[in-house]
């Protein structure tokens, strides 16, 4: 068994990009419903609490 060392920047780099694209996942999905204007109004929370 291969052991992978990161060390924490590159961790949380790492799941911030997994969870950018899941989160780009979910947008396409939602795209042309009710629910896109709620999915723009979380997206706009989730860039805002990033910085």
């Amino acid at each position: 068994m291969q052991k992978l060392h990161m060390d924490s920047k590159s961790v949380i780099e790492d799941c911030l990009q997994d969870l950018y694209v899941d989160w780009e996942g979910i947008k396409q999905g939602l795209k042309g419903g009710v629910c896109e204007v709620r999915a723009i109004e979380m997206e706009e929370k989730f860039r805002y609490n990033k910085k």
